[in-house]
C-alpha cells in the first residue's frame, strides 16, 4: 500500500524535476536569443537578410530591364535591315531572329516570379525577427543584455559573407575613390 505521504513526495519530485528542464529550456533559449539578437551586436542579422534580399530583387528587374530593352532595340534594328534588303534568302534569317528575340523576352518574366517569391520571404524573415523581438521582451532584454556576445550561429560554416555589394545608399561612393587619386 502506497501512503499519501509517499505519492506526494514522489509528484513533489516529478514537479521539481520538470520545474528544472523548464528552467533549462529557458536558459538555453536565452543563449540562442543572444547569439542571433543580442542588443550588443552591431549585426542584425534579420534586416541584413531583409535588404539584401531587396537587393537581390531590385538587381535583378534591372538586369531584366537591361535585357528586354536591348533586345528590342536590336529588333527594331532586325527589322529596319529586313526593309532594307531584298535578299529572299535573307528573310527566313530575320524571322528565326524575331522568334529567338521573343524567346529572350519570355524569359526575362522570371524577374516577376522572382520578386514575389523574394518579397514572402522577406515577409516571413520580417514575421521570425518580430517573434524573436516578442521572446527577447518576454525573457527580458537586461538577461541577455548580460550574456556574452558570442560568434552567431548563422554565419557557422558559412564561408560567403551577408555582406554583398554595398546597397543603395552605403559603402563607399566612386567619388570617395577617385578622391584618393587626385
Amino acid at each position: 500500500m502506497v501512503h499519501s505521504s509517499d505519492k506526494l513526495a514522489s509528484q513533489h519530485e516529478a514537479l521539481k524535476s520538470e520545474v528544472i528542464k523548464l528552467f533549462q529550456a529557458v536558459q538555453d533559449i536565452k543563449v540562442e536569443l543572444a547569439a542571433v539578437k543580442h542588443p550588443d551586436s552591431e549585426m542584425n542579422h534579420f534586416s541584413s537578410v531583409a535588404d539584401q534580399l531587396n537587393e537581390i530583387a531590385n538587381e535583378t528587374e534591372k538586369a531584366s530591364n537591361a535585357i528586354m530593352q536591348a533586345t528590342e532595340a536590336i529588333s527594331e534594328v532586325g527589322d529596319q535591315l529586313k526593309d532594307l534588303m531584298g535578299s529572299d534568302a535573307a528573310l527566313p534569317m530575320f524571322d528565326v531572329m524575331s522568334i529567338q528575340m521573343n524567346t529572350i523576352f519570355e524569359a526575362c518574366g522570371f524577374h516577376d516570379i522572382t520578386g514575389q517569391r523574394i518579397s514572402k520571404i522577406i515577409k516571413i524573415v520580417n514575421l521570425i525577427e518580430g517573434t524573436l523581438n516578442s521572446l527577447v521582451t518576454v525573457v527580458g532584454e537586461d538577461g541577455i543584455s548580460a550574456l556574452p556576445l558570442t560568434k552567431s550561429p548563422l554565419a557557422e560554416g558559412d564561408d560567403i559573407p551577408m555582406e554583398g555589394p554595398a546597397l543603395e545608399g552605403g559603402g563607399v561612393s566612386q567619388a570617395d575613390i577617385d578622391k584618393l587619386f587626385d
